[in-house]
């Protein structure tokens, strides 16, 4: 019977990640057909009803730590400054209220996951397939816009590999782990995306180090990371010939975004920073209500590519410092498992990174979508550490 349920809730936690990655499919597809990148989905809205719903299967957590309580306050004050705010009711507005503790309940949802089953979960093939028949989809996507000139609204889609990418980076099978990062390389070269790459290089970077100081044999693993390090300077190169070819200028656009400004991102900055200076009390504390940056900005689908201007903007000082908080918290974590030499703390520093990146320079927290994946991972590495610590302490 014991058996029986075991596998049951596997095959549930299997169908969680095939649910997932059908609404994120069609997600791709919607905006790689429509002139709007926001747009959500009818198949996504019933998956983030389902994941909600899946919450009921697994059992009540025994404590809850730090940074879950940042988060609750996250929420709780985000939700607040939104119905404070509400101007009418619409489906829309309910939906963006729903989606805000989105994040939380992944991270919550996955954790419990890892905390019941271990680390079998870290080797799911729903997951790997799902990674790759993304990767294939947003290449096929990428390749004809740019084979046609085309503009190119599917581009941010390239952030699914990026997020994906740290529990291949745990898989025993070489060829997943290592297909899996020349598969989010050439997608985020074709996308274009620089803040993309940048957190793909040094999330990469940051792992392999953490990596070696984890391994038991360091020296053999310090060898290996020469090896490593000569494959990624070749990769590089390949890269740099796919960039020619497509006539990306992708290195160039990279140095522009060092020199010049990270394309167009610090005019919307100045602009919310500019609204928030002649705010009043009452603005800087509640906000301006939910989703007003597109109205500041003038045009529909408009973000700050910053979470936490927008957070500022949107909700005010307070939510923003609770999500400080919760990073902040996630940061505090990462650190005690990498002093015990986890070998699992590699990935979790990798999608901290990527996170970090993606909150300061695009849509991340406030967006529900590839962030899905970074809690993900977050929560089944979490669970695991917490499982087996517990059983090292009770022995």
């Amino acid at each position: 019977m014991q058996k029986t349920m075991l596998i049951n809730k596997t095959t549930a936690i299997s169908l969680i990640f095939i649910l997932l990655c059908v609404g994120f499919l069609q997600k791709i597809n919607n905006t790689a057909h429509t002139e709007s990148a926001t747009g959500i989905g009818g198949v996504w809205n019933v998956v983030t009803i389902f994941i909600y719903a899946c919450r009921l299967l697994f059992f009540k957590s025994k404590r809850l730590p730090t940074y879950y309580i940042s988060g609750v306050l996250f929420c709780f004050f985000a939700i607040l400054a939104s119905i404070l705010n509400v101007q009418s009711l619409s489906v829309s507005f309910l939906y963006n209220i729903l989606i805000i503790p989105y994040f939380l309940i992944i991270l919550h949802l996955f954790e419990l996951a890892g905390e019941i089953y271990g680390r079998r979960l870290l080797e799911n093939k729903w997951y790997y397939i799902s990674y790759f028949a993304i990767a294939v989809l947003v290449g096929i996507y990428l390749y004809g816009y740019l084979s046609n000139n085309g503009i190119r609204y599917v581009v941010t889609d390239a952030y699914y590999l990026l997020t994906m990418l740290p529990l291949l980076l745990l898989s025993k099978n070489k060829w997943i782990k290592y297909g899996g990062i020349v598969s989010a390389a050439i997608v985020l070269l074709l996308s274009g995306k620089r803040t993309g790459f940048v957190a793909f290089v040094v999330g990469l970077l940051v792992f392999f180090l953490i990596d070696g100081y984890c391994s038991k044999f360091f020296i053999e693993k310090f060898k290996k990371m020469f090896r490593t390090a000569a494959i990624i300077l070749i990769g590089i190169a390949f890269l740099s010939f796919i960039a020619q070819y497509f006539d990306l200028n992708f290195f160039q656009r990279l140095e522009m975004a060092f020199t010049e400004g990270e394309g167009g991102r610090e005019i919307i900055w100045g602009r919310i920073i500019d609204a928030m200076k002649d705010a009043s009390i009452g603005e800087w504390i509640f906000g301006h209500g939910i989703k007003q940056v597109p109205i500041l900005i003038g045009s529909k689908n408009a973000l700050a590519h910053c979470d936490f201007l927008e957070i500022l903007y949107d909700y005010g000082i307070i939510p923003l410092i609770f999500i400080v908080g919760f990073w902040f918290s996630i940061i505090k974590k990462s650190i005690s498992m990498l002093r015990t030499k986890e070998p699992m703390s590699g990935a979790v520093i990798y999608s901290i990174i990527v996170s970090l990146f993606l909150s300061a320079f695009s849509n991340y927290i406030i967006d529900a979508t590839y962030i899905t994946y970074s809690m993900i991972t977050l929560g089944l590495i979490f669970g695991i550490y917490r499982k087996e610590l517990e059983e090292k302490q009770s022995v």
